[in-house]
């Protein structure tokens, strides 16, 4: 941020360490050059919300502008027109947005990343971009209100409580007819690599979506605009409807089908789970449909895809096949019935492989253009799935493809999916990779809450010891700390770890017993493990 010196004049220097207030006594031979701090984009001192997003340009370009440099094309419209126009205009006007909240907390990452040539020339030329300063807490709500009514309540939420040591931050959200989606939610220490990563994937799943809406609505215009033209004969209606004999031979020839159908599942299942590709290719020949769903034990009454099958065995060979009969590699055309709603996506065939532990499989479905920032409806990745897991070859190969950032609807990252497992060395390689051990998720756990419920003491030394921030003591929404949660699952060789750690003494341990005595702590599970 630029400085402006001002005239000299006796006072003192708030720039020297220790140095007092204005209203303080000093000598009246110090001087010093009083600065002024250029306003921030968005001041607070305009009252017209469209005259502060032209404020917030104007700064924005003043600010980072260089020989060297491209700057993002933000719009000068308010964020609800642009939410609006977004939700309402038709598909072939369609592009995500991006939305980036400023904060002069990390001005490298203006300076740096969104202005480096190959971060903002993206931009421009694939998004709507939209910008806002939340330098000022006071100018949050005219961005959650209108996210809150266009995109979703909890997304509104997460940026309110989001505190300045996460911003600024890029957002990218589409609307798709199955409604609004949050495409990347990038934090303002990632690296060029890393956003150009996360805007690139995000584009390639706006087009995606876009491709099927564009498809649906050129079917819709078509059945419009086509004339049709029914043949009329007066003939007695008797004699159009077909005989008895004709009615027994259609029921018979449709209950052959059925049977030859069943048959021909069965065969493609067996093949399926040997990994037989000739006979697979032998059924296609005939007219066999590899793109059925088949319903499986896995999740419940969730259908999966051939190609989610092919994950599940590991059968690699069997990508390339399925792709080309049709198949999708995220298996976006997975439906589930029961519980979730139809369209909700199930879990995609990476994560599949990511649980099961098949590293070539993840390293071929990326090959061939697999998402590894899809989400489930739980809203876990594929490395949540292989963290959960504790399986480290898979975590070592989808940590590149994923951002630090990265968590899930309940704001849990992998390390805390690793942490209700007790897999110590998923937590380490993911620390050495820039994922932190104190992140805490939308109810206050930490990282220690949930390896301390699970039982783990090689983990919970681990994490007590590895990071200073780490704190056995720190409370979740439930005002229950670590040490409560050792105590009252009944971990009592992780208790005595953290009594001697701690001192002998303890004002923790001694309200954890009475809540137990008191039956004031209702014994149910608290941590709902969405990716079992």
């Amino acid at each position: 941020m630029p400085l402006v010196k001002t005239a000299v004049q006796p006072g003192p220097n708030p720039a020297c360490a220790g140095s007092t207030s204005p209203g303080d006594h000093m000598d009246d031979s110090t001087t010093v050059i009083k600065r002024t701090r250029t306003p921030s984009p968005g001041s607070d001192s305009l009252k017209d919300e469209m005259e502060m997003v032209e404020q917030f340009v104007k700064e924005f370009k003043h600010r980072y502008s260089g020989p060297h440099k491209h700057l993002p094309a933000f719009e000068k419209d308010t964020l609800e027109n642009i939410l609006r126009k977004a939700k309402n205009c038709s598909p072939r006007e369609k592009k995500p947005l991006a939305i980036y909240m400023h904060h002069d907390r990390n001005e490298n990452f203006s300076s740096d990343v969104l202005c480096s040539n190959c971060v903002a020339a993206y931009l421009n030329g694939n998004f709507v971009v939209w910008g806002w300063d939340l330098t000022s807490s006071k100018q949050i709500h005219r961005v959650t209100k209108p996210i809150r009514g266009y995109v979703s309540p909890s997304l509104s939420m997460k940026i309110k409580n989001a505190g300045d040591n996460r911003l600024p931050l890029l957002l990218t959200i589409c609307y798709t007819s199955w409604g609004p989606e949050v495409l990347s939610y990038i934090h303002g220490t990632s690296s060029v690599s890393d956003v150009m990563n996360c805007l690139t994937i995000s584009k390639r799943v706006f087009d995606d979506n876009l491709s099927i809406e564009l498809q649906k609505l050129e079917e819709s215009e078509c059945k419009k605009t086509a004339s049709w033209s029914i043949p009329w004969k007066e003939e007695n209606n008797a004699t159009l409807e077909p005989s008895r004999e004709d009615k027994a031979k259609l029921k018979l020839r449709e209950t052959h089908k059925k049977e030859v159908e069943e048959t021909r599942k069965k065969e493609l299942l067996q093949a399926m789970s040997s990994g037989d590709l000739n006979t697979i290719q032998k059924i296609h020949d005939q007219g066999g449909d590899l793109k059925i769903l088949v319903k499986t034990a896995h999740q419940g009454n969730v259908t999966w895809c051939l190609l989610t099958l092919a994950a599940y065995d590991g059968h690699t060979h069997l990508i390339q096949p399925l792709l080309d009969a049709g198949l999708n590699v995220d298996g976006d055309h997975q439906k589930e019935s029961g519980f979730f709603e139809e369209f909700t996506t199930s879990w995609t065939p990476l994560m599949v492989a990511a649980r099961q532990g098949h590293v070539r499989m993840i390293e071929e479905l990326l090959s061939c253009g697999a998402n590894p920032l899809a989400k489930d409806q739980k809203g876990a990745t594929a490395l949540h799935h292989a963290a959960f897991c504790g399986h480290v070859a898979c975590v070592r190969v989808l940590r590149s493809w994923t951002s630090p950032a990265i968590t899930d609807n309940s704001g849990r990252t992998p390390i805390h999916a690793a942490c209700l497992r007790g897999h110590l060395p998923v937590i380490k390689l993911l620390a050495e990779s820039g994922w932190k051990l104190d992140a805490v998720d939308e109810e206050n756990n930490t990282a220690l809450h949930m390896s301390s419920w699970y039982g783990s003491l090689e983990v919970v030394k681990y994490l007590y010891r590895a990071d200073s921030n780490v704190n056995p003591y720190k409370k979740n929404r439930e005002r229950l700390t670590p040490f409560d949660y050792a105590v009252r699952e009944g971990h009592h060789h992780i208790e005595r770890w953290f009594m001697k750690m701690q001192g002998s003494h303890s004002m923790n341990l001694n309200y954890t017993h009475h809540l137990i005595v008191s039956h004031k702590v209702i014994f149910t599970v608290i941590f709902f493990v969405c990716w079992e």
